[in-house]
């Protein structure tokens, strides 16, 4: 009986992971069909697979600098994550270690700053980032990114569930 659910189990999950793979899949066999195709679209594979979609991007870099995009995603992304990293392990460390008169209070801010919508804080957001003229630059996609609570409740989870005696 026992078999026999994991054998149901793992239908099912491969039927969702497919699902969920779905989109993606049919995004990449589009990007091989040729235009007239792609607004016509009688079947997801293509009638006859086209690479010019390709190699009109690499050869158009002043239209679309597919490169530069990379390069700007990389850079915020490892940035965003050494910030967060660096930051919220030190305020996790602080929060769950040091035991700080007030740290529980410190805790219970930072995971109800977590239930308010991202939306709230778009307006102040602008106007801050505004006066400190980053707008239009990478600091504006970082600096706000790096400020989540999110990374401090993780860490300080996972500090929790280490014993004190592995830190002695």
């Amino acid at each position: 009986m026992r078999r026999w659910g994991q054998k149901v189990n793992f239908v099912v999950m491969t039927g969702v992971g497919l699902l969920f793979i779905m989109p993606l899949l049919i995004m990449v066999l589009t990007s091989f069909k040729k235009e007239a195709e792609v607004m016509n679209p009688a079947a997801v594979m293509p009638k006859q697979w086209d690479t010019e979609n390709y190699r009109q991007i690499v050869s158009n870099a002043a239209e679309a600098p597919i490169g530069t995009w990379l390069l700007n995603s990389i850079f915020i992304s490892c940035s965003v994550t050494l910030l967060v990293i660096a930051m919220s392990s030190m305020a996790a460390f602080s929060i769950t270690r040091l035991k700080l008169p007030g740290g529980k209070l410190l805790f219970n801010i930072v995971v109800g700053s977590l239930m308010l919508p991202s939306q709230l804080f778009l307006i102040p957001l602008y106007m801050i980032l505004s006066r400190m003229h980053l707008l239009d630059s990478p600091g504006a996609l970082i600096l706000p990114a790096a400020a989540s609570g999110f990374g401090v409740f993780m860490l300080s989870q996972f500090m929790k569930s280490v014993p004190d005696a592995i830190e002695d």
